[in-house]
């Protein structure tokens, strides 16, 4: 165990097996509603990226191993589940400034989480948001038509509502 790993968990060993992980669902990525630089899927997806992402945004633990060689790789430790994220506004935004300097120098994303269906479809909204100004209802749900078991936990769809006015107000 990394001493990394030991602080992360207050000492505990770490109960993840990346070895023996096993993803479900669809492997097939969508390609965001406001970007096409910008795909959105499920854990699942990493064994089938399609043609010309060179970056991966992981909001869920993934293995090394299960990035492919030469792509760029960015994990966000957002966990999805309620009152679980100390910093939740700051690691959504901070995720989505990510994208977008990715986005600014040309990469093409792949931003999942392990199903696709609550942290990627709230960061995807975000990001859309930010990007088209649109609000942020509409960012969610234009993000949930091209992902459509997307379901964001009620906290992070509370922390859009914080997030988005600010947001709009500093890119007008």
């Amino acid at each position: 165990m990394t001493a990394r790993t030991k602080i992360l968990n207050d000492g505990d060993p770490d109960r993840f097996d990346h070895r023996y992980q096993s993803w479900r669902g669809e492997a097939r990525p969508q390609r965001h509603p406001h970007d096409d630089g910008v795909w959105l899927g499920g854990a699942a997806s990493l064994r089938q990226l399609p043609s010309g992402v060179d970056a991966v945004v992981s909001l869920c633990r993934v293995a090394d191993g299960h990035i492919p060689a030469g792509v760029r790789h960015l994990d966000v430790r957002l966990i999805d589940k309620v009152a679980a994220n100390a910093n939740l506004d700051f690691v959504l935004l901070d995720t989505v400034r990510a994208v977008e300097q990715l986005r600014g120098e040309g990469a093409t994303v792949f931003l999942h989480g392990l199903g696709g269906h609550s942290r990627t479809p709230a960061v995807a909204a975000l990001y859309g948001a930010r990007r088209t100004r649109v609000d942020g209802d509409q960012a969610l749900a234009e993000v949930c038509d091209v992902l459509p078991d997307a379901d964001p936990n009620r906290e992070l769809r509370a922390a859009l509502r914080r997030l988005l006015p600010a947001t709009e107000k500093r890119n007008r």
